[in-house]
């Protein structure tokens, strides 16, 4: 099958605005005309620790370097930080979850939320807290007096997302007397994952995903791969088709917080972490370019879910739990990706708002809190959006 691949840069048309620029005093300004109505935070779990990838070569050396290290105390302290008052809902049968996650402390560890992982989604829900303490008081008012819910709850079926939503709702409700109730809605069958890739509806995405992640193809469009690959086969006499760029950025990002020491066949590695990761992030853009329509078909689901959500008035917060392919794939379809990997905790904010006195609706995106301009939506330097223009670039360039 031959493939034809769309220019990277064409996914990097958008600029933050920081605190302290012109451009962002104009937009508190232009704020204060309008009221928030919806906010909708997606957001990449807590630390973890590393997956087992059960393969021979770099893996195996990279695998039991590191777990002959790790002991158990990297999990001790962690319910501390989880939100207790939860239950969680199957999106399947609308019953409640009989979970049965595929992690248990006692038999398996990898792949699974440490303390420090509960404890950066905590600062999350704080950093959250500050910037909706309006809306989460209306929450707490709507909880206590009627039955609705206004806050809406969605993680993937995960253990490690689970619990990252649990540590965001601690921040948001900690200081709170009597702490309200909340039901999380566990997308838990392959049909319904909307924040996850649709193999299940779009097999063909396997090709791109095995491609792009293929030696002749990161050599052929990944700048730097080629040479960088070459030096570690050299040095630890790798197959080409071995070298896994997201096992060994995860594997690198662990030893790192973990203080772990790397084998010293490895520590070449080490050194050009930063440029891994850049080349992961290629990668994995790459996964969705591929296939005809694959952009439409790994973020599609996610942005039908989201103009769903946005249209429920009653909802005012949705706090969705997912991964770093999520939000990889959320940027690269708003063309906001500087393909730089998508740390632990890394969030993105839809906020929708309502003119006071004309009634238009506009939508905003930040990254981590930052407002960003979204070039191809906006031809100003303006991160306020027309929700109707956002609505049909959703419904031209998202849906299939």
């Amino acid at each position: 099958m031959s493939y034809q691949i769309e220019d990277f840069q064409n996914f990097n048309q958008f600029s933050f605005i920081q605190n302290g620029l012109e451009l962002r005093k104009k937009l508190e300004e232009e704020l204060k005309s309008y009221n928030r109505k919806q906010t909708v935070v997606l957001f990449r779990h807590g630390h973890r620790t590393p997956f087992k990838y059960r393969q021979p070569g770099i893996s195996a050396l990279l695998e039991d370097s590191f777990y002959g290290h790790l002991d158990m105390q990297c999990f001790e302290g962690k319910e501390e930080l989880l939100y207790q008052n939860i239950q969680c809902i199957s999106s399947g049968s609308g019953s409640v979850a009989d979970l049965n996650l595929q992690f248990d402390v006692h038999k398996q560890n990898a792949g699974m939320l440490t303390r420090l992982g509960a404890s950066q989604l905590n600062t999350v829900g704080r950093k959250l807290k500050e910037r909706y303490s309006e809306d989460l008081k209306k929450i707490i008012s709507i909880c206590s007096t009627n039955k609705s819910e206004p806050l809406l709850n969605i993680s993937t079926k995960t253990e490690r997302t689970i619990e990252s939503l649990q540590s965001v709702l601690l921040g948001l409700f900690q200081d709170e007397k009597t702490q309200p109730s909340f039901r999380v809605k566990v997308l838990d069958t392959s049909e319904n994952n909307w924040l996850g890739y649709s193999l299940h509806r779009h097999p063909d995405l396997l090709d791109g995903i095995g491609t792009a992640h293929s030696h002749d193809f990161k050599c052929k469009y990944i700048k730097g791969y080629e040479t960088w690959a070459s030096s570690l086969i050299q040095t630890t006499g790798a197959s080409p088709e071995s070298i896994d760029l997201q096992m060994i950025r995860d594997y690198m990002t662990s030893f790192e917080r973990f203080g772990y020491p790397l084998p010293d066949s490895l520590s070449q590695i080490a050194e050009d972490k930063v440029l891994c990761g850049r080349m992961t992030t290629y990668a994995v853009a790459a996964e969705s370019m591929l296939v005809e329509k694959g952009i439409q078909k790994t973020a599609g689901p996610f942005f039908e879910a989201l103009l769903q959500i946005l249209g429920n008035d009653d909802k005012i917060l949705a706090l969705l739990s997912a991964h770093d392919t999520t939000v990889n794939f959320v940027r690269l379809a708003l063309r906001a990706n500087d393909f730089t990997w998508p740390d632990f905790g890394h969030n993105i904010e839809f906020e929708l708002y309502e003119h006071k006195e004309t009634k238009q609706k506009m939508i905003m995106v930040l990254y981590n809190l930052i407002p960003i301009v979204l070039k191809v939506l906006c031809k100003s330097d303006t991160a306020l959006i027309p929700y109707e223009g956002f609505v049909e670039y959703v419904k031209r360039n998202l849906t299939l």
